[in-house]
This record gives C-alpha cells, structure tokens and sequence, in this order.
C-alpha cells in the first residue's frame, strides 16, 4: 500500500512540474515573438525604438514572462532559452535605434 501511494506521489509531483513550465514557456515565446517584431520595426521599417508599438508590446510580455518565471519551482530551461533571446533581441533594437541612420557600422575591421 505504501508504494502504491508513493508511486502516485511521484507520478502527481512530476506532472505538477510539468504543468507549471508550460506557462512559462508560452509567455517566453510571446516576449520573442513581439521582441522580433521590434527588431523588424527598428532595423527594417525605420521607426524608432520609443516610436514602436511592438517594442513597447515586448516590455509588457517581459513582465508577463517574469512574473511566471516568479512563480515557477523549478524554472524551466527552454523558457530560460527564449527568454534569453528575447532579452538580446530587445537590447539590439535599442542599440540599431540609437544609431541616427538606423544602421549599425561595424568600423572596427577598417582600422
């Protein structure tokens, strides 16, 4: 009787974890997928990083991915991933929208 009950125990706790990750990982997508679309809006479409409605989207879907990932027990490592990409993302529209002609010039190699 006592492995029975352990057994299912085990069996609940590891479907618990998996549920909690699903989340996190739905909320990681959405903060790259509107991440990409300020990157698209900054580099492709010339409007400025402060101008875009999708770039002002990413940081509400960070707040979301960050208050699942607050939430989580054992944090998951693809939400981590993406979320993690989308953080790159982010900062690379910042920095295409701080050049004046929205080009980044790689002057480095000239030298």
């Amino acid at each position: 009787m006592r492995i029975k009950l352990l057994a299912v125990l085990l069996l609940a706790s590891g479907c618990s974890d998996n549920t909690t990750n699903i989340p996190s990982q739905k909320a990681a997508k959405a903060w790259l997928e509107s991440t990409d679309e300020c990157v698209y809006d900054v580099r492709d479409r010339n409007i400025k990083y402060q101008d875009s409605k999708n770039c002002y989207l990413s940081i509400i879907k960070m707040r979301e991915y960050l208050n699942t990932y607050d939430r989580m027990i054992n944090p998951d490592k693809e939400a981590e991933f993406l979320a993690m990409s989308a953080k790159q993302y982010h900062w690379m529209a910042i920095a295409i929208s701080s050049n004046p002609d929205h080009a980044l010039r790689l002057d480095v190699w000239n030298n």
